[in-house]
């Protein structure tokens, strides 16, 4: 799994509005993190909101535990090189999120898995 790792939430829409984003409670900036152990945590706004995520090939299906924005479960697809989620919370939401990977010098752990 390749997309472990540590990203920045560059944008974040749901329902094609865009969300103001600020820093996390963790890290200095809006940050999205897929661990190796299958759990997913992402910071904005002064808000952790942790779940699990299951990749195969591009598909991606996140639970978020307790609800991201009201979104407890997400299916869609990682595109563009792993800079751009998108697909459908809760059935019917659309959301996009699109990311950067931090480099190895932001956050060492980046580099064990690439």
């Amino acid at each position: 799994n390749d997309l472990i790792g540590s990203y920045v939430l560059q944008d974040l829409e749901i329902e094609n509005s865009k969300i103001e984003l600020s820093r996390g409670s963790i890290g200095s900036e809006p940050t999205i993190f897929f661990e190796n152990n299958r759990q997913v945590v992402l910071s904005f706004n002064d808000t952790v909101y942790k779940g699990w995520y299951y990749l195969n090939q591009d598909q991606l299906t996140i639970n978020f535990n307790p609800p991201m924005n009201e979104i407890k479960t997400f299916r869609g697809k990682v595109k563009n090189e792993k800079s751009l989620i998108s697909g459908i919370g809760n059935d019917s939401i659309t959301l996009s999120l699109e990311i950067l990977r931090l480099s190895g010098q932001q956050d060492y752990l980046n580099d064990l898995y690439h």
